[in-house]
């Protein structure tokens, strides 16, 4: 009997993203006014309102729309802040841009230290430990900073839940990568979006696989929780596993669409804990 895999996103998933990144979200536009040598409030505000709704629009990485623009604090900053400097012409040296909000960023993350988890975090990872599954967290974030923030939770659970740092699930690679698997991924389309969503993302990819090689679990066998359709649900799905979104206030139609197409294996819940039946439904199976 193969032992199931639940593997975790963390921030947004087990965290309360909008209250640990308000004082990110300030302090970003603070520095973002510095940076360009003026207040651009009323610009910032017309970008946002512009560029946030529009599901086409996005979190766009080596030209590759990768997640909505309004899904996460960290996100919003990064998009308009990018829509602010187009609009001004501003910082347009795309390399020199990208590094300067590089380090805006992460001047401004480093402020706020602080996890805020979700009320249930606790409650769903001690029954998601106890429950004979394996339990991983894999994200985009480095691992000993997740590491920390769940030893402040709680220093046992901390100790039994592996994280899987620096997933970079945010890369696309259309080509280059000889994996017949991998190479076996199409693009997703939906009724009404004209882009596509983008399936082959190489190092979530990547490390999804090297679960399931360490583990005796397999995609069938493997349940994926998230709050970011495309950077969290959207590979494991085209695998074969099955996904739960952890729906957000800013979700946008076509995420939940999306994961509808995949049928049974596609769930979705308000509160982390919506995970739960899903999970004893993946352990009745293994």
């Amino acid at each position: 009997m193969s032992k199931p895999l639940v593997v975790l996103d963390f921030d947004g998933t087990l965290t309360d993203v909008e209250k640990e990144g308000a004082g990110f979200e300030q302090a970003y536009r603070r520095e973002f006014n510095a940076l360009v040598g003026r207040d651009v409030t009323h610009v910032w505000d017309a970008e946002a309102a512009r560029v946030l709704p529009d599901p086409e629009a996005g979190w766009t990485v080596n030209g590759a729309v990768v997640a909505p623009a309004s899904c996460d604090p960290y996100i919003r900053c990064t998009c308009v802040a990018y829509a602010v400097c187009d609009r001004l012409g501003v910082l347009q040296h795309v390399d020199v841009r990208g590094e300067l909000l590089s380090v805006l960023y992460g001047y401004c993350y480093r402020q706020f230290p602080e996890p805020h988890f979700r009320p249930d975090a606790k409650a769903v990872l001690e029954q998601l430990t106890a429950s004979g599954a394996k339990v991983v967290i894999v994200t985009n974030s480095d691992a000993t900073v997740v590491q920390g923030k769940l030893k402040k939770l709680d220093a046992r659970l901390a100790e039994d839940i592996d994280v899987v740092g620096n997933a970079k699930k945010y890369i696309v690679i259309e080509d280059g990568h000889d994996d017949p698997a991998f190479l076996a991924l199409s693009d997703v389309r939906m009724p009404g979006l004209k882009r596509a969503l983008k399936v082959r993302r190489p190092f979530y990819f990547k490390a999804l696989h090297w679960l399931w090689e360490k583990t005796p679990a397999t995609p069938q066998t493997t349940l994926v929780c998230g709050d970011i359709f495309e950077l969290d649900l959207l590979v494991p799905l085209a695998l074969g596993a099955r996904g739960h979104l952890v729906l957000r206030q800013s979700v946008l139609r076509y995420e939940t669409d999306a994961l509808a197409s995949f049928g049974g294996r596609g769930t979705s819940s308000t509160e982390l804990s919506g995970v739960l039946p899903q999970v004893k439904a993946l352990l009745g199976r293994s």
